[in-house]
């Protein structure tokens, strides 16, 4: 039976579109048959960890940070060496607290005695033909007495001590007023402002590694969420030629195709699942290190919230419009940690300074001595002490000029450092921002090209293969990618910025007002709630 050209067409046209429409369902080659199922090497990307079934934790930023202050052993370790900081400030302010001390005594004296008894004394010794004889006395011994001292803030020292058993005078007193070395207020307070001073560097240097762990979160959470993205990313391209293997696949059935064209499908196809599981393994180091830097072994699986990213961004984009170069550099200057405890450093150079110098005058004082009781006696009188030679007062004085004119270099290194830096950062946050931009630009161009490009080949127009449009597939999740790492970097160089002017704690302190970490009265912070 002949058939003419016409319904020879229209049945090769017929059973195209059967192949096209049954593709999904018909595996009948079976070489092909293994590519149409998912990869067996694919991690489950519900699961971070394989073998170990995770809790799913959705977590915001502000909720990270505050676990973080929380758990962190080394921000904890350090809020644990303020108790003992804060202890020395106060042993240090009580310098010039009167200082009681009581002594009880109590003993036995014994005394022995001898004596001749009818002796000859023409005789050696006086002893012959005589009897010795020995005597012995014991007595108890009991004392109690209390004594008194005070250093007044001008060096004066007064010292004073009560003994009512004792015969004659019960009291006693001392008074010593230096005239030159250790006189005056400013020397005699030096050691109580130099702990203070130490004290508030011990605080600002808390405040600082309390910034450096915020930040440390922040770029941790961007980490997350670029690993969750990358995983989506990968998923998605996985996803798309998993399609086009099945349209290829119909294709070659209805004769449309060679099926040589099925290989370099099948690669990509391996090689997205390769890249799949690059990406997970990703996700699950990074979120090891969130669970280490919260401090706890939990087999939790944190999920970065889409809503906070995108606030993240937003608030970014605002604050980036509203910054100014030299507002932010004075900004620093003011509240910057380093900053302040550079200023400190200068401060306490000055005290050491003053010390050192005093200690190369004479010692020169004015005693009051006195006893009253039955027989009372006092005396008044000068004393100068001067030792030679002091080789280490000098030298204690050399290194404290030495230490004032470093801690000068420091401070004005500091300044120069924040003025570069904050320049540098806001340059990084403006450079990254023209960097999304642009790649999400990019990533739209991709997009289009690609979905022309399966147009085409699918109907067979153009002359586009299937090797042009995996390469366009590859284009696209390059450009996806390049997008994520643009917007992640441009999140964390504003995070960066934020450190830099040192104004951390206070864009997020609504947030983190209740911290432990940050109560400076607070005895122990409290521990992650497991």
């Amino acid at each position: 039976m002949k058939i003419n050209a016409s319904i020879r067409c229209f049945l090769i046209l017929v059973l195209s579109m059967l192949g096209w429409s049954l593709s999904n369902s018909i595996r009948s080659d079976a070489q092909l048959a293994p590519m149409a199922k998912p990869s067996s090497a694919r991690v489950n990307p519900t699961s971070i960890k394989q073998g170990v079934a995770q809790q799913q934790v959705s977590i915001t930023l502000p909720d990270l940070i505050t676990l973080v202050l929380q758990g962190n052993r080394t921000l904890r370790n350090q809020s644990l060496q303020r108790l003992v900081q804060r202890q020395e400030l106060r042993a240090a302010e009580q310098k010039f607290d009167p200082r009681i001390t009581p002594a009880l005594s109590v003993g036995v004296a014994q005394s022995l005695s001898s004596a001749s008894i009818s002796g000859d004394l023409d005789t050696p010794f006086g002893v012959s033909g005589g009897l010795a004889g020995r005597s012995r006395r014991t007595a108890v011994i009991r004392g109690a007495a209390v004594g008194a001292s005070l250093l007044t803030p001008v060096g004066t020292n007064l010292g004073l001590i009560v003994d009512p058993l004792s015969d004659g005078q019960p009291l006693s007193f001392r008074i010593s007023q230096p005239l030159m070395r250790g006189s005056g207020a400013a020397v005699n307070q030096a050691s109580v402002n130099q702990a203070r001073l130490v004290d508030s560097k011990d605080q600002l240097l808390l405040r600082e590694q309390t910034i450096d762990t915020i930040t440390t979160s922040m770029i941790q959470y961007t980490a997350l969420i670029q690993a969750q993205e990358a995983v989506r990313i990968q998923e998605m391209a996985l996803e798309r030629r998993r399609r086009q293997l099945e349209i290829l696949q119909a294709l070659v059935k209805a004769g449309r195709r060679a099926p040589v064209e099925l290989f370099d499908t099948e690669r990509a196809i391996a090689d997205a699942e390769r890249d799949l599981i690059v990406a997970q393994n990703l996700l699950a180091q990074t979120n090891t290190n969130i669970l280490n830097l919260i401090g706890t072994d939990q087999s939790l699986q944190f999920v970065a919230s889409g809503e906070t990213v995108q606030k993240l961004f937003q608030t970014a984009l605002q604050q980036m419009q509203r910054y100014d170069l030299e507002r932010l550099i004075q900004t620093a200057y003011q509240i910057r940690p380093d900053y302040l405890r550079a200023q400190l450093d200068i401060d306490i150079q000055k005290i050491n300074r003053l010390v050192a110098k005093d200690n190369l005058r004479w010692q020169l004082d004015v005693q009051v001595n006195g006893n009253l009781g039955d027989f009372s006696q006092g005396t008044v009188g000068l004393v100068a002490t001067k030792t030679f030679p002091e080789p280490f007062l000098e030298i204690n004085r050399v290194q404290s000029e030495v230490g004032f004119q470093q801690a000068e270099n420091s401070l004005a290194q500091v300044r120069e450092t924040i003025r570069n830096d904050v320049t540098t950062r806001l340059g990084d946050v403006r450079s990254n921002l023209a960097r999304v931009q642009a790649a999400r630009q990019a990533t739209e161009n991709a997009q289009r090209q690609l979905e022309a490009d399966r147009v085409r080949f699918s109907r067979g127009i153009g002359g586009v293969s299937i090797f042009q449009v995996i390469s366009q597939e590859q284009n696209l999740v390059d450009a996806q990618n390049a997008q994520l790492l643009a917007e992640i970097a441009f999140l964390n160089s504003s995070v960066e910025l934020e450190r830099t002017v040192g104004m951390t704690l206070e864009s997020w302190k609504v947030q983190i007002e209740n911290s432990p970490v940050l109560k400076e009265g607070q005895d122990r912070p409290t521990s992650v709630k497991k």
